[in-house]
């Protein structure tokens, strides 16, 4: 898997990077691909784990979603990564 382009799409705390592949040892999951009270949720795609890595396959109509973002259209293969912030010397995961 490499990282096809330099653009960066964002939802908020969510960036996705085009990918070339998803390495076939990802398993399907859950949609949310982040939980929470404003979960982000893919429709007309797929969600793929791979142990800590995230994977997004979409399609024509796939998109991510999100109550409090703009939908994000979705026609590739993605990595996901989540924003963090450091706290205490610690890094955490930023929830939006």
């Amino acid at each position: 898997m490499s990282i096809m382009s330099p653009l960066v799409i964002r939802q908020g705390d969510v960036g996705l990077d085009l990918v070339d592949s998803i390495p076939a040892t990802a398993l399907k999951g859950p949609a949310e691909v982040v939980r929470g009270q404003h979960p982000h949720v893919v429709v007309g795609g797929d969600v793929l784990y791979d142990g800590n890595d995230i994977y997004i396959r979409g399609g024509e109509s796939a998109q991510m979603v999100h109550a409090e973002h703009a939908a994000v259209d979705l026609a590739g293969n993605y990595i996901v990564h989540r924003q963090v912030e450091w706290t205490n010397g610690e890094a955490v995961q930023v929830e939006d």
